[in-house]
């Protein structure tokens, strides 16, 4: 791991109480259309200027934020100090409303002044320049989600990271709170799942298949998939040898929330901050531990759904 900060700065000294837990120094690169991940994601450590975030150009991200006493952070132990953006504007924009106080002039001078970074940019065609750049700087780093579409792309980028102890990548949406109570019920595992997302299939299946397929045994294998699309909907169903069923549609325009069907039980993720909560302490608890990245397995088989809905 890239060590700029990590090894002399401890939390103690951010706050005082004597902690000598390392605390860590993040930095965000972002921009990419619709996204508006670095400003959520960097509130989450930093709070922010709540005069700035009510002009923030996502709507949604002011209006759940403030339902939550976001105060300076929410998650201990690291702050986001850096950002970079391929637009100034735009960088300047976010460091003032998520009080981030550096402004880095390139990615590499970020990665280079950090501990680890989050890459808040949901175009996966942009992942390998930066997964590229981490791993050769050898700092962690929390990929956005999807962070591939096609498993050979996946597997290069892990190539560059064999141990993983460097790559992060999941969406948001694994940790929905509202999906805890089926993870491991009694009575076995649900048998009939749907899930619905709006926007493109490429950027936003994962939001329903990367949740849906931690209520499938990981020993189950694909027995059937069936795509198809139409009125510009995608849909992919799936059957596996566990005899589960399950179903994957995005709306492309038509509006829709996120939302996911249990054995007909239907159930809409709407608590964004929390998922994005525990998204971050997650990533912020793989810095400190590489042995708690999640299992390349369960994300390859989610890419694997992504690139069979796209056929």
């Amino acid at each position: 791991m890239h060590n700029s900060f990590l090894s002399p700065v401890h939390e103690q000294d951010a706050r005082g109480d004597g902690d000598p837990t390392p605390f860590l120094h993040i930095g965000v690169i972002g921009t990419s259309p619709g996204n508006g991940h670095p400003y959520s994601w960097s509130a989450l450590f930093n709070g922010y200027d709540k005069a700035l975030m009510a002009a923030c150009p996502f709507e949604v991200i002011p209006a759940y934020l403030s339902k939550h006493a976001v105060g300076t952070g929410v998650i201990p132990g690291a702050k986001v100090t850096h950002i970079w953006t391929q637009n100034p504007d735009g960088a300047a924009k976010i460091a003032s409303t998520c009080l981030i106080p550096h402004i880095s002039g390139s990615a590499a001078e970020l990665v280079s002044e950090v501990d680890a970074v989050l890459v808040a940019r949901d175009d996966p065609e942009s992942h390998p320049y930066f997964v590229d750049m981490l791993t050769r700087m050898d700092t962690p780093g929390f990929i956005d989600k999807p962070f591939a579409v096609r498993r050979r792309d996946a597997e290069e980028m892990w190539a560059l990271d064999p141990d993983g102890r460097l790559l992060f990548t999941c969406s948001g949406l694994r940790y929905a709170p509202e999906l805890q109570p089926f993870h491991g019920r009694e009575g076995g595992q649900p048998m009939v799942i749907r899930g619905v997302a709006p926007k493109s299939w490429d950027l936003y299946s994962i939001h329903i298949i990367e949740p849906v397929l931690r209520m499938v045994p990981l020993s189950a294998s694909v027995a059937s998939v069936l795509a198809s699309s139409a009125d510009g909907h995608r849909i992919l169903r799936v059957e596996w040898s566990s005899g589960q069923q399950t179903e994957f549609r995005t709306t492309g325009d038509a509006e829709t929330p996120i939302a996911i069907e249990i054995d007909g039980e239907r159930v809409v993720l709407r608590d964004t901050y929390h998922a994005f909560k525990s998204a971050m302490e997650a990533f912020v608890a793989f810095v400190r531990d590489p042995s708690m990245n999640i299992e390349r397995e369960q994300t390859l088989r989610v890419i694997d759904l992504v690139e069979r809905g796209r056929e």
